[in-house]
């Protein structure tokens, strides 16, 4: 038995996902290449980019999560406003 009051199928959901999963892996592919690149310098400065490019990643996944959670708690703030509104405003037009 399907449920027919979901939000999204798994079609869209994976056109939702892709994108996020490519970026992330660009942001992990420019953290090796800059590894790649010192890695001439010496076992310090490889040592000195990892540390950085975790630091970096960390912040790409806070952003990237804060950028798509709050519209989405925004949404939730406004339809909960307009629900509210509705029921202590009845309609004037009756």
């Amino acid at each position: 038995m399907e449920n027919t009051n979901v939000l999204f199928d798994r079609k869209r959901l994976v056109r939702l996902i892709v994108p996020l999963i490519v970026e992330q892996v660009l942001a992990v592919t420019v953290g090796m290449a800059d590894m790649v690149m010192v890695s001439g310098a010496g076992e310090t400065a490889v040592s000195g980019i990892s540390l950085v490019n975790t630091i970096c990643v960390l912040l790409i996944v806070i952003f990237t999560s804060m950028a798509s959670g709050v519209p989405l708690s925004e949404h939730s703030f406004s339809e909960a406003g307009i629900r509210k509104q509705r029921v202590t405003q009845p309609n004037s037009s009756l």
